[in-house]
């Protein structure tokens, strides 16, 4: 088994306030039904990468125009060295984890299922996470 620890120092929250700043402006929404804009995995200023050379955790980062017209937080977190492991997703506590320093709301910092109020899936090797932005 090999481990995979996360880490999130100073430098790492920095990172973080800075890519949810950035996704934040109404001009740096993704609108996926307008069909005029790159998907946020495409681009470089919504993404992260936290953890040891080998050992990563992608973090792709956005605040989502839903067809309800309501803004939504998504994450979405991959372990790249492993995307074409079977059943190799990140450990959810890690993205429980990443989700709150993120913005996401309503984890208790110790539940092994994450809130209500998060929509959570695993659309292949990774984890998707939703909630409705204030």
């Amino acid at each position: 088994m090999s481990l995979r620890p996360l880490i999130l120092g100073p430098e790492e929250h920095a990172a973080i306030e800075t890519c949810v700043a950035f996704a934040s402006l109404p001009e740096n929404h993704y609108r996926p039904l307008s069909g005029d804009r790159e998907p946020p995995g495409d681009k470089e200023s919504y993404i992260l990468t936290f953890g040891l050379p080998g050992r990563t955790y992608r973090c792709v980062f956005s605040l989502t125009e839903a067809s309800d017209k309501n803004l939504y937080r998504h994450l979405s977190i991959s372990v790249p060295e492993m995307q074409h492991t079977p059943s190799r997703a990140p450990h959810p506590l890690a993205c429980w984890t990443l989700a709150r320093a993120y913005g996401f709301t309503g984890w208790d910092g110790v539940s092994q299922q994450p809130p209500a109020s998060w929509t959570v899936d695993l659309p292949g090797f990774c984890v998707a996470m939703w909630q409705r932005y204030p």
